[in-house]
């Protein structure tokens, strides 16, 4: 692993990402969403928590699709807006 990540690891311990993988592990949390690091999530993930039997090396995902477009209703008041004559 890389000694960058390694260090940012072992230096920040109470760092909230950190806290979310150790709430996974203790099984009060069923997984981490963050907007960091990947490369330090995946090697904290993977230190701290394993992978699965049978998995070699772990994967991340880094967006979801969405099912549906979203719409705020401060877009809704735009005229611009596709979805403002079937949503108030």
């Amino acid at each position: 692993m890389d000694d960058e990540v390694m260090q940012a690891i072992k230096r920040k311990r109470d760092a909230s990402m950190l806290r979310a993988i150790e709430l996974v592990r203790d099984g009060e949390a069923a997984g981490v969403v963050s907007t960091g690091n990947t490369k330090i999530l995946v090697a904290a993930g993977t230190l701290r928590l394993r992978t699965l039997e049978g998995i070699e090396r772990p994967s991340s995902r880094p967006s979801s699709p969405a099912t549906k477009p979203f719409h705020s209703d401060r877009c809704r008041r735009q005229s611009g807006c596709p979805r403002r004559s079937s949503h108030p």
